[in-house]
């Protein structure tokens, strides 16, 4: 295992004095410089590649029937015109005419109720 180790750091140590020497100290900048020129240059060549196809496809398909799209928004628009009619909301709580007739005059009854003693509290403090 340790003469595994040791070859591991000899061949890879000798390896690094090597391309320091042959290259420069500059060289991993430069490498890593190249690696990227060529990332950024092959998506430039992918984006031009896309380009052209999508524009000469846009272009094949340019003369085919597609229907006006404001006839189609005025016809909608008539329709909800046509179909506005009154929401009728259910205001029974529990379904009961019986309960829910009492139910719904608490809440008509309650803000003049605060009203009147707002009102008389206001009249006392003057």
């Amino acid at each position: 295992m340790v003469k595994a180790s040791l070859s591991i750091w000899g061949w890879g140590g000798l390896g690094v004095v090597l391309f320091l020497i042959t290259f420069g100290p500059f060289a991993i900048f430069y490498l890593a410089f190249y690696i990227l020129c060529f990332i950024g240059g092959g998506f430039v060549v992918l984006l031009l590649f896309g380009k052209i196809n999508s524009e000469k496809h846009l272009e094949r398909c340019e003369h085919s029937y597609l229907p006006s799209t404001q006839t189609a928004i005025l016809k909608v628009l008539e329709e909800i015109k046509s179909e506005s009619r009154p929401i009728k909301i259910d205001r029974r709580l529990t379904g009961s005419s019986i309960i829910d007739e009492p139910l719904q005059q608490v809440p008509s009854t309650k803000p003049n109720g605060q009203m009147n003693a707002t009102a008389k509290s206001a009249r006392s403090c003057a």
